[in-house]
């Protein structure tokens, strides 16, 4: 790759315009052809349908995790460069490219998971409030955000001596203040037409005093910097369940007692711990291998093994987290069986490893 993207390595949004533009010279197969009908919205649809049917992302591991701020920050950076690539560099990528440029902007395997897991949700929203708004392009504010000044040095203050935030060293500010009187109508008017936009009042004089010089003949671009805010949309909440629903509605929806999932901890011997790392697939926690055990050894109908000899160390802890109906189902099955949950969950743990090498 050029030079040009391994500097943006850092900046998601040019990273991925960046690689988008340099694959153009290597396989024009990896893009569709561009044609009329084929808008924005249509192209939207078509990645997700191929993101779905053709790259087939395992992801239900990932359904009951919370994005943090970094990969919300990264999957919107992609929206945005997916948008300025269609628009102004003319290019549509089909989505084994995507995946190539979530690789590239990923540092391992399993964020790459993520990043493409909600890359396909943002994709999946864009589309849902297509349904509802005729103007598509304001449900994501779909293009860069404007440079910010870069930050100076030390020794390039005009004051060194002083901190950064001082008189003597703040930048020259890009406006000016503009003072005047007004009649207390037309200040309730102008507040109320600002407020209903969902701008502020200082941008909806800005954008009226451009279309007054407009009217007059002067130059409408003014200068390059100024860009008007489009109107903000306020969009209904997803409805939540009424507290009454919550199994303990005195507590909060994210209390333990209220989740849908269960989150329990054993403690196992550096033995067991040894051969589960042996036969679990790369990229497969300790609680999706749980899991899956549970899953075939209560379909098959097994016999537990017994009880192994001796005093076993169990100085390893695990937390492994189940759907509370799961949870509810092995919990009753060990007490049939006069075991603790931890004992059950061993003794499961050894009939599957037996099982995958009788399988194998």
């Amino acid at each position: 790759m050029t030079d040009a993207t391994d500097q943006n390595k850092d900046d998601p949004f040019n990273h991925f315009v960046d690689y988008v533009a340099w694959t153009t010279r290597h396989d024009d197969a990896e893009y569709y052809e561009r044609k009329p009908h084929r808008t924005f919205e249509w192209y939207v649809m078509a990645l997700n349908q191929e993101l779905d049917a053709q790259l087939g992302y395992d992801s239900l591991h990932l359904e009951s995790y919370r994005p943090n701020k970094n990969t919300r920050h990264i999957v919107g950076q992609m929206m945005r460069g997916l948008y300025v690539v269609f628009h102004d560099k003319k290019l549509l990528p089909k989505a084994q490219l995507i995946d190539k440029a979530l690789h590239a902007a990923s540092i391992s395997d399993e964020q790459q998971a993520r990043l493409a897991y909600y890359f396909g949700r943002a994709l999946k929203a864009y589309i849902s409030r297509l349904k509802d708004r005729d103007d598509a392009y304001g449900t994501f504010r779909l293009v860069p955000a404007r440079k910010r000044r870069s930050p100076r040095s030390r020794e390039n203050l005009p004051d060194p001596s002083s901190p950064a935030w001082s008189t003597a060293n703040r930048q020259p500010s890009q406006k000016v203040q503009i003072g005047c009187r007004v009649d207390a109508k037309i200040k309730k008017d102008s507040l109320e037409a600002a407020s209903d936009r969902g701008i502020s009042l200082a941008q909806w004089l800005s954008e009226a005093i451009v279309n007054q010089l407009q009217e007059e003949g002067f130059d409408a671009a003014l200068e390059d910097n100024f860009r008007p805010t489009s109107d903000r949309v306020l969009h209904r909440k997803r409805p939540q369940r009424p507290k009454s629903s919550y199994p303990d509605s005195n507590k909060s929806r994210h209390a333990s007692v209220n989740r849908a999932d269960k989150i329990t901890s054993i403690r196992i011997d550096e033995a067991l711990a040894h051969k589960i790392d042996q036969v679990r697939w790369q990229g497969e926690d300790m609680s999706r291998w749980f899991n899956n055990a549970c899953y075939d050894f209560m379909r098959s109908r097994a016999r537990l093994p017994d009880a192994r000899t001796g005093s076993p160390s169990y100085s390893i802890s695990v937390s492994i987290r189940f759907e509370r109906q799961t949870h509810s189902v092995i919990k009753a099955t060990a007490k049939d069986r006069n075991l603790t949950v931890s004992e059950w969950l061993r003794r499961v743990a050894i009939w599957y490893i037996q099982n995958l090498k009788t399988d194998e």
